[in-house]
């Protein structure tokens, strides 16, 4: 049960990628759309996602400080979730990238909190960066296409590293556990706000794909929140809790290249596709 729920997340988070990657091929603003779709996403965490009943006791571990780092990551989100539509316009090899972040708050653990080295996640860094490189090639064979992509790929994974380090930093603390389920709505909503407060002020049309859009991207992102804690709960259970981030990033890169193949009609090229079965393999090791 646990394996099939954890296979379900990641084919959850393949659909937000391919969401992605459609809003970026329909050229729909950066801004507004992972505005509203961020701020869709936040109200169904709040809905879905806290444990009210905890939350009105103020049940709540050290909120001050929780919001002022998670807020941090939450503008980091916004930013590489941003950066990273505008580079799906090379589908799977940007979304390749973009899951590589991982790699950010293994080195902040492993550097600045304390958390053990492994053998695995040695391997993982370097075959990481081997895929990184593996996609500049490839970026440089195509220039003349005058996307700007691996760019946009990159600080994407900067941000959004920046962003699941801030997001484990509570972790870390003494005695802290996130009883009332917040964690995910103030990171959410802390991207949201500002971002949907520039699209307003400085009157960003939307068209009307946009809202459909990012309806059906907040649902992903609840729904894949909502499976990722059901199967690692029952992923514990059977003692098989490793597993779940190799096979959900795993299952999610495959379904996007999956998908970006059948639209494209063609393989992608030599370098692109070993940067992207290396970055597949890199961020399997660092979750082990």
């Amino acid at each position: 049960m646990g394996l099939t729920l954890i296979l379900l997340t990641g084919v959850v988070w393949g659909g937000i990628g391919i969401v992605l990657s459609y809003a970026s091929k329909q050229r729909y603003d950066t801004w507004s759309f992972i505005g509203i779709a961020t701020g869709i996403s936040s109200i169904g965490a709040w809905v879905f996602l806290v444990n009210w009943p905890l939350f009105i006791k103020g049940e709540v571990d050290t909120p001050i400080r929780l919001i002022v780092i998670l807020g941090i990551g939450g503008i980091a989100s916004i930013v590489g979730m941003a950066c990273l539509q505008k580079s799906m316009t090379a589908g799977a090899a940007a979304w390749a990238v973009g899951q590589s972040a991982l790699v950010v708050p293994f080195l902040a653990g492993v550097l600045f909190l304390g958390d053990t080295l492994y053998m695995s996640g040695i391997f993982g860094v370097i075959t990481i960066l081997l895929s990184l490189m593996l996609f500049f090639k490839a970026d440089c064979k195509t220039e003349d296409s005058k996307e700007p992509w691996l760019r946009y790929a990159l600080l994407a994974f900067l941000f959004l590293g920046i962003s699941q380090t801030m997001s484990s930093i509570p972790s870390s603390w003494e005695s802290w556990t996130d009883t009332a389920g917040l964690r995910v709505p103030i990171v959410l909503t802390a991207g949201a706000v500002p971002l949907i407060c520039i699209v307003i002020f400085k009157k960003i049309p939307v068209k009307h794909g946009i809202i459909k859009l990012s309806i059906c991207y907040a649902t992903l992102v609840v729904s894949g929140q909502i499976l990722l804690f059901t199967a690692m709960d029952q992923l514990q259970k059977e003692n098989r809790l490793s597993l779940a981030f190799p096979l959900a990033l795993g299952t999610c890169i495959i379904l996007v290249s999956m998908w970006e193949i059948y639209n494209k009609r063609q393989w992608p090229d030599p370098f692109t596709l070993s940067g992207i079965m290396t970055g597949l393999v890199g961020v399997s090791l660092l979750t082990i």
